[in-house]
C-alpha cells in the first residue's frame, strides 16, 4: 500500500509540466490545420483573380479591337463603300485567325460579315459573367457547346457614329490559347497548394 500511495503522489510541477506539453501539443495541432485552410484559400483565392485578370483583359482587348473596326467602317459606310468594308473584314480575318466573326450593323441592318461560328453559346457561368460584365455589359463568354462545356470564344460589340451613319461592330474572338494557358497555371497552383500543406502537416 505504501508503495502505491508514493506513486500516487505525482509532483505538482511534474503534473503541471505534462498539462503544458499537452496544451503545447494541441496548440501546434491546431496551428497546423488553420494554417493549412489559411494557404488552402490562399491558392483558391489567387486562382479566382489570375482567371479573371486574363478575363479582364481579354474583353478590354477584343473591346478596343471592335472599336477600332467601328471607327473604319463609320468611314467607309459614309463614302458609300460596302465592297471596301467587306474587302476590310475579310483581310482582317485572314490576318487575324482569333478574330473568327466580325458583323457591321447599320442601324439593324447587317451591312457587311466577315467569318462565321458554330456551336457555341453564351456561358451560364454565373461568376464568369459577373467578371466579364465589370469590363463592358457588351462583352460575353462564349462556350463550346458538347458534354463537357468550355471557354472557346469572346464577343463583344462597339457602337459608332460618323457623320449621322450611326451603326455598331459585332465581333468573335477566340481565346482557347488563353484558356488553356489559364488551366496549366491553375494545375501548377493546385501542385503547389498540395506541396505547400504536405510540408504544413510534416
Amino acid at each position: 500500500v505504501r508503495l502505491s500511495n508514493a506513486s500516487a503522489r505525482v509532483p505538482l510541477s511534474l503534473k503541471l509540466m505534462a498539462t503544458t506539453i499537452v496544451l503545447l501539443l494541441l496548440t501546434m495541432g491546431l496551428y497546423s490545420v488553420m494554417n493549412v485552410r489559411t494557404m488552402g484559400s490562399t491558392y483558391d483565392e489567387f486562382q479566382v483573380q489570375l482567371q479573371e485578370n486574363v478575363l479582364r483583359r481579354a474583353g478590354s482587348s477584343a473591346g478596343r479591337t471592335a472599336a477600332s473596326i467601328g471607327n473604319m467602317a463609320g468611314v467607309l459606310l459614309t463614302a458609300g463603300a460596302y465592297e471596301d468594308l467587306k474587302a476590310l473584314l475579310d483581310r482582317m480575318a485572314k490576318d487575324d485567325p482569333k478574330l473568327l466573326m466580325v458583323e457591321v450593323f447599320e442601324g439593324d441592318r447587317i451591312v457587311a460579315k466577315s467569318g462565321a461560328i458554330d456551336n457555341l453559346e453564351p456561358t451560364q457561368d454565373a461568376a464568369l459573367i459577373e467578371t466579364v460584365a465589370t469590363v463592358s455589359p457588351a462583352v460575353v463568354l462564349l462556350e463550346r457547346t458538347g458534354d463537357e462545356a468550355e471557354l472557346a470564344a469572346i464577343r463583344t460589340e462597339a457602337p459608332f457614329n460618323t457623320e449621322g451613319i450611326k451603326g455598331r461592330v459585332r465581333a468573335v474572338f477566340d481565346i482557347q490559347d488563353l484558356a488553356e494557358t489559364t488551366r496549366a497555371i491553375e494545375a501548377r497552383l493546385e501542385n503547389r497548394k498540395s506541396e505547400s500543406i504536405t510540408t504544413a502537416l510534416s
